[in-house]
């Protein structure tokens, strides 16, 4: 099996698939939504445990492929569509409101989808997805931690999100050059911070960790109108962290009273 154009790396490990089905939670009558489901390692056996599959694939070939492949399967639907452009009524024209969510996710491209993912999904909803390692790392990282940043905060205001498996590129054919991590989500019922709010977060994480050695006392001046160094201490230490803390050094929570302080 030769590399296709889009450089995808196809998943082959059936112990891999499984777990990855488990994750899910699937009942009969589940709607799913798959994204780039290549040669249909997870959407064959998908396809038989739930109500309906609606299949997003942006190579013209492998779509229909699949399509070929499970013509006679009533609960698939397949789009020929790149899932960052596809208009998200297209999504719940087909599958409501209420749906999961899989995806062996391309990797120049998982941050962006998980992002447009998070932007519009209903609470509650489960979604397992597959990304480089280092990725991953970034999404589930903890306060202290050098894989920490702002990727880590707005992920994880808006979601619970915990590692469910390591893939070795053996897994995959033909094999990449990293390892992969399948991550488990739950998007938040209510979410640490309004979602109004995140434009002005996202604003400060910027300048928080736009330069990771310095201390924020520093890097937040800006961000504070201009503060004077000894006022943004006060206001780090109001939050209870450290007034000579580091942008890695505060937890998704004290980011968010930082940001209310503001």
């Amino acid at each position: 099996m030769g590399r296709r154009p889009l450089g995808q790396h196809f998943l082959i490990r059936r112990s891999v698939v499984n777990r990855i089905l488990g994750a899910l939670e699937l009942s009969s009558d589940s709607e799913v939504l798959e994204i780039g489901p290549g040669k249909g390692a997870l959407t064959g056996p998908l396809s038989h445990q739930v109500g309906h599959l609606l299949l997003v694939e942006k190579d013209p070939e492998l779509a229909e492929e699949v399509r070929e492949h499970l013509s006679g399967a009533p609960t698939v639907e397949v789009l020929t569509e790149d899932f960052l452009n596809l208009p998200w009524a297209e999504i719940t024209d087909r599958l409501g409101d209420s749906f999961r969510v899989v995806s062996n996710l391309p990797y120049q491209a998982a941050t962006a989808i998980m992002q447009k993912l998070l932007s519009h999904l209903a609470g509650g909803t489960i979604m397992v997805l597959m990304f480089q390692k280092e990725v991953a790392d970034r999404l589930v990282a903890k306060p202290h931690s050098k894989a920490f940043g702002s990727l880590t905060v707005v992920t994880q205001i808006l979601s619970e999100v915990k590692p469910l498996l390591n893939v070795p590129p053996q897994a995959f054919r033909p094999p990449p050059q990293v390892d992969s991590t399948v991550l488990k989500f739950r998007v938040r019922r209510e979410p640490l911070l309004d979602r109004e709010q995140l434009p002005g977060l996202e604003r400060l994480l910027q300048a928080g960790f736009s330069h990771r050695r310095k201390m924020l006392r520093q890097n937040l001046r800006t961000a504070f109108g201009g503060a004077a160094a000894s006022e943004v201490e006060a206001r780090l230490q109001s939050v209870g962290a450290s007034p000579q803390a580091r942008a890695e050094e505060l937890s998704v929570e004290q980011w968010i009273d930082l940001y209310k302080e503001k």
